[in-house]
């Protein structure tokens, strides 16, 4: 009579999967090495993220419908036990300072006209800005879509017509 097998297995995002041992003693999970050793889960391995523990199970034949129901229930519990590789932490982003917008001004200089200058750039500024948004609303406006292609095709058709009708000889 052949005998029910279970494997446990960690899956990666490649596709790849790697034998898993248990140690209740220690509460850990393991890999099990080429050499027969064990090793701990990996987060990556070969650059691929670690995704999920599974397992392959192969009922024996002739086991009834509810009993393997009951083994795959049990199986799932039991992947509850194996601990999942720790996340990298993750570092908080530094604060961006906000931009510093005030002005320079060299004591000998006349701090009126300083004023008057920055004033300046920063209307040529704006009105280029907005120069440039109003281009780019235009040329949005201006792409052609299908349904405007086909208006307009339709409308050549229909006028190619009208101009043969009334060339026609009679």
């Amino acid at each position: 009579m052949t005998k029910a097998t279970v494997t446990f297995h960690a899956l990666y995002s490649d596709g790849a999967t790697y034998r898993v041992m248990y140690d209740a003693s220690e509460r850990q999970t393991y890999l099990a090495t080429v050499e027969g050793g064990f090793m701990s889960v990996p987060r990556f391995v070969n650059g691929a993220e670690f995704v999920h523990y599974d397992f392959n199970y192969q009922p024996q034949p002739g086991l009834r419908g509810c009993d393997v129901g009951d083994n795959m229930r049990r199986l799932h519990a039991s992947l509850s036990l194996l601990m999942p590789p720790a996340k990298p932490t993750v570092l908080p982003t530094p604060i961006q300072q906000p931009e510093d917008f005030r002005l320079h001004i060299e004591p000998d200089t006349n701090s009126f006209r300083a004023l008057q200058a920055a004033g300046a750039r920063g209307e040529q500024e704006y009105r280029e800005d907005r120069q440039r948004a109003r281009q780019q609303a235009l040329q949005t406006m201006n792409q052609p879509t299908t349904t405007q292609v086909r208006k307009t095709q339709a409308a050549r058709a229909a006028a190619s017509d009208a101009l043969h009708a009334r060339q026609r000889p009679k």
